[in-house]
């Protein structure tokens, strides 16, 4: 998992796995 990836695009908190996906169909968890 590229946390970095995930926290530039949701500054609100990379912990809200869920939301992230629910926002991005195809987030680049993997």
């Amino acid at each position: 998992m590229k946390t970095s990836n995930i926290a530039a695009t949701t500054p609100s908190g990379p912990e809200n796995g869920p939301s992230f996906v629910d926002t991005h169909d195809e987030p680049r968890l993997e």
